[in-house]
């Protein structure tokens, strides 16, 4: 992350990189499923991670959050929504 200060307010970039693991034997492939069906796709965490962080700087300091830009986009403004514990379909859009 990093934190911008402007005269009319601040800008703040929110980075992530998903990996993703492959290969292996069984045991790591089969450890991988189970994984993945208990928790789902990693980049869903990913986007709930950044929602979750703006949401809470904002909660924590009362400003008003204005999207810019990012991969993949959020529609909306998601983190004024209630707290959900999975990423939910209207807080981004396909890449």
């Amino acid at each position: 992350m990093c934190l911008f200060p402007y005269t009319e307010g601040y800008h703040l970039d929110v980075y992530a990189v998903d990996t993703e693991e492959k290969g292996g034997g069984i045991a790591a492939k089969l450890g991988r499923a189970i994984a993945g069906a208990v928790v789902k796709d990693p980049r869903d965490w990913t986007n709930k991670t950044i929602v979750g962080t703006v949401r809470s700087v904002s909660k924590a300091t009362g400003a008003t959050v204005t999207y810019v830009e990012g991969q993949p986009a959020f529609e909306g403004t998601p983190w004024n929504d209630e707290n959900t514990l999975l990423p939910q379909d209207s807080e981004k859009t396909p890449e």
